[in-house]
Formats: C-alpha cells, sequence, structure tokens
C-alpha cells in the first residue's frame, strides 16, 4: 500500500536513519577505494634530449622552415624499424629486457623543439622507472649513430641524457572513487529507507 509522508517527518526518519546512511556511506566508499587501488597502475616517463645542426640554407628568412622540416624527417626516422629494432636488441641484451615492437612503439614518443633550437626530446614510457631510462637513453645513444649514417650528418650531440624519474606521471585514482562511492552509498541507503517507508 502506498503512503505519502510529509517533508519534515522525512528529515526525522532519516535523522533516526543517520547510522545506517553512515554505514552505507563507509562500505561504498571502502569499496570505490579498493577498486581504484587495485586498478591503479603507475607508470614512469623519462626523457633523452639529442640535438641538430640548423640546416644550411641562402636565405635566413627560410631557416625556421627548413629546421621544422628537418625535425619532421628527424622524428619519423627516430621511429623507423631499422633504429627500433637495434634499441630492442641491445635492451635484451645489455639490461634483459625484453620488449616487444609493438610496446616499444608505444613506449617512445618524439617531441620537437617548441622554440628555435634544434633540440629533439625522446621521451619513453614504462611501468618503472628504471626501464622509462633505460628505453630512452638506449635509444638516444642508437638513434644519435642511425640519423648520422640516415642523412649524412657530423655534428649530431647528445644534449641530456635521461634520468630516472622518482615520481609516476599518472596517478591513483582511489581518492575519487572513495568520494564517487559514498556519494552512491549516501543515494542508495536514502532510497532504501524511502522504499521502506512508503511501500511496505
Amino acid at each position: 500500500m502506498n503512503r505519502t509522508i510529509s517533508l519534515p517527518a522525512l528529515i526525522h526518519i532519516l535523522w533516526q536513519k543517520k547510522y545506517l546512511i553512515i554505514l552505507s556511506m563507509f562500505v561504498c566508499a571502502s569499496l570505490g577505494f579498493f577498486i581504484g587501488t587495485s586498478t591503479y597502475k603507475p607508470y614512469y616517463t623519462a626523457e633523452a634530449q639529442l640535438e641538430f645542426p640548423h640546416q644550411k640554407v641562402k636565405h635566413k628568412r627560410d631557416q625556421s622552415f627548413s629546421d621544422a622540416t628537418a625535425i619532421g624527417v628527424y622524428r619519423i626516422q627516430a621511429m623507423d624499424r631499422q633504429v627500433l629494432q637495434v634499441v630492442q636488441r641491445h635492451l635484451k641484451k645489455d639490461f634483459q629486457l625484453s620488449i616487444s615492437m609493438a610496446q616499444l612503439k608505444e613506449q617512445i614518443n618524439t617531441i620537437p623543439p617548441s622554440d628555435n633550437s634544434m633540440i629533439l626530446r625522446i621521451q619513453a614510457q614504462a611501468n618503472t622507472p628504471r626501464q622509462a631510462m633505460l628505453v630512452a637513453n638506449t635509444h638516444l645513444i642508437i638513434f644519435t649513430t642511425k640519423v648520422e649514417q640516415f642523412n649524412h650528418l657530423k655534428n649530431v650531440k647528445i644534449h641530456r641524457f635521461a634520468s630516472m624519474s622518482t615520481h609516476p606521471v599518472n596517478q591513483s585514482n582511489a581518492k575519487k572513487y572513495a568520494v564517487y562511492g559514498g556519494i552512491v552509498g549516501f543515494i542508495l541507503a536514502i532510497l532504501f529507507t524511502l522504499w521502506r517507508i512508503l511501500f511496505i
């Protein structure tokens, strides 16, 4: 049988059920925290930098365009299979890291310079800071040699080796999921209380 209830009476009843509501919020918040913690997989980023010579141009106004074009070519060459195969081989031989070609392509990213420099940033992403650093530095060393061969360059310089990161790039969602869980627990407790009052 359906019932009607005034708002003051409803508030009074909900206040009487405050411990049930708090318990529901706590249980759901704990569940959300557990899900956020158990599904969290941290990853780390390490960055190495490679400096290229500026392109030789007849007119100074063409310098930026020529440099940007060259950087675009170098970025493509950085992910060339000839480069990655050697990187893959050295990672396994020198550091006992077995990484597939597909994984290597996902882990390595090149970032063009944001200023007028010719510094190419090579970033590597991995589940551990050590692996991220080793992938970035191995790629840096191998690519330095390969890019010189590809383009007959002589003045390619290693600008900076990658160091080991101390903090993961991504953060755990445990706190956010706990808040969401608490809100869901609050709503469920309210709905359950209303259902018992109005329909039972």
